[in-house]
């Protein structure tokens, strides 16, 4: 390599105010790390002089990282390839903010050896209008942050996305007031991790993006934050989801802003559903493992439109988790959940009442009334439209009682009853020993 292509480039950042879109200069190249421009100078390339680089089906192919784009285009083509002093290699990877703030730049043409996109590499590009990631593997951080022309986003061999990678910046010095586009379907058959606020809203730092539907057939895991108040006219697929994030799918103002027509989840595969996950959501049924323990935590489908949930083995439910769904008219638990039960699953079938959830002590005895579903009156077998809890059961949930309808309750051995389990309840009469806590 000649001196004179060794170069030094040395680059002005703007100052981000809000501190969760700061951006760091820890990328700095080593001593052996080698910069050259391409041959009509529009990009500049970085690749590792100690052959570490080398791919293994061509000692004498070297992969490189396009670190820079010195040009103003509207239209820019990655390469597959690029030489440099006789040699050929690859163009496998775009650097941390290669692109920065190109907003010129409408079409982007992938190169087809691409694997890795790195940190804010198209920071801010606002002009771009579509994406075909190709054969790209590893989206970064930020990567494609407040690409706010974004119509849709095709990326088939993508694994990888990190956090914030695609979301759209709204910091309080400076609030975005542009419209957002409906991004389509979100189809990505072979991502298995999706990053913290990646295409959502997070505290008010990022707008989320919209989409008709959301679909991930492998993803296993879903950050916290990471659809967070994306609006979605379709449905969700995550069939395979083992953790999903709190807020990773909420929609704050409750189901009714939600437009879809309602659609069946399937989390078969869920082991950690997060506080709030599916808040908000137009779900009319989800189906949860029934062969492995796993946990819901708080709100997480409160505001939905359930009309039964079938909890498998459900281990712990937070608080309120399915609050406010005046359309829900029964549980159902796995007949081998020692944690909780519901008659509709033969745990309590001596039980008049179909279709209540009742937390158990872990060897299958019911103690608390966890929730009796606001639909219930429909199911109930007792001609006055009586519910009886079960014999044994001596507490109950904060919200047992929420929006229930207008039946009688009997709390048989009940003896205290949260300030809040009544709420929004139109039970008629109760009874029981009990002293208000």
């Amino acid at each position: 390599m000649k001196a004179s292509k060794v170069l030094i480039v040395v680059a002005l950042l703007t100052i981000v105010t809000a501190s969760a879109f700061v951006l760091s200069d820890n990328n700095v190249s080593s001593a052996v790390d080698i910069m050259f421009l391409g041959p009509d100078g529009r990009f500049t390339f970085v690749y590792d002089d100690s052959g570490s680089l080398d791919l293994d089906s061509n000692p004498s192919t070297k992969e490189v990282t396009l670190t820079a784009y010195n040009f103003n285009e509207d239209y820019v083509t990655i390469p597959n390839t690029v030489e440099d002093s006789g040699t050929t290699y690859l163009v496998t990877a775009i650097g941390e903010k290669a692109f920065y703030h190109k907003d010129f730049m409408k079409t982007l043409v992938m190169g087809d050896n691409v694997k890795e996109i790195g940190k804010a590499a198209f920071w801010e590009c606002t002009g771009l209008q579509s994406l075909n990631l190709k054969n790209v593997k590893s989206v970064g951080e930020q990567a494609f942050i407040h690409c706010t022309s974004v119509t849709s986003i095709t990326a088939g061999s993508l694994v990888t996305i990190g956090n914030y990678a695609f979301a759209i910046i709204n910091v309080p010095s400076s609030p975005y007031t542009g419209d957002i586009p409906v991004t389509g379907n979100l189809y990505l058959p072979l991502v298995e991790t999706i990053g913290y606020g990646a295409f959502g809203t997070v505290n008010g730092t990022s707008l989320a993006r919209d989409f008709i539907s959301v679909i991930l057939p492998i993803a296993t895991n879903i950050g916290d934050y990471a659809f967070s108040e994306s609006k979605i006219t379709g449905y969700i697929s995550a069939p395979r989801a083992e953790a999903i994030g709190a807020n990773a799918f909420n929609l704050a103002a409750a189901a009714d802003s939600d437009t879809s027509l309602g659609y069946e989840l399937s989390l078969s595969s869920a082991k950690t559903i997060g506080n709030n996950a599916f808040t908000g959501r137009a779900l009319t049924s989800v189906a949860l493992p029934g062969n492995q323990p796993y946990t819901i935590g708080n709100n997480a489908f409160a505001y939905t439109k359930l009309s039964y949930a079938n909890l498998g083995m459900v281990q712990s439910i937070g608080t309120s988790a399915f609050d406010h769904i005046s359309s829900l008219e029964y549980f159902t638990t796995a007949t081998e959940n020692l944690d909780y039960a519901s008659s509709l699953s033969n745990n309590l079938g001596e039980l008049g009442e179909p279709g209540a959830l009742y937390k158990s002590d872990g060897v299958g005895h019911p103690t608390q009334l966890y929730k009796l579903p606001p639909m219930i009156k429909s199911r109930l077998q007792d001609s006055d439209n009586k519910f009886t809890v079960f014999d044994g059961v001596t507490q109950m949930a904060v919200s047992a009682f929420e929006k229930c309808p207008s039946i009688s309750v009997d709390l048989n051995e009940i003896t205290q009853i949260p300030v809040s389990a009544f709420s929004g309840s139109d039970v008629l009469k109760v009874s029981a020993k009990m002293s208000r806590r």
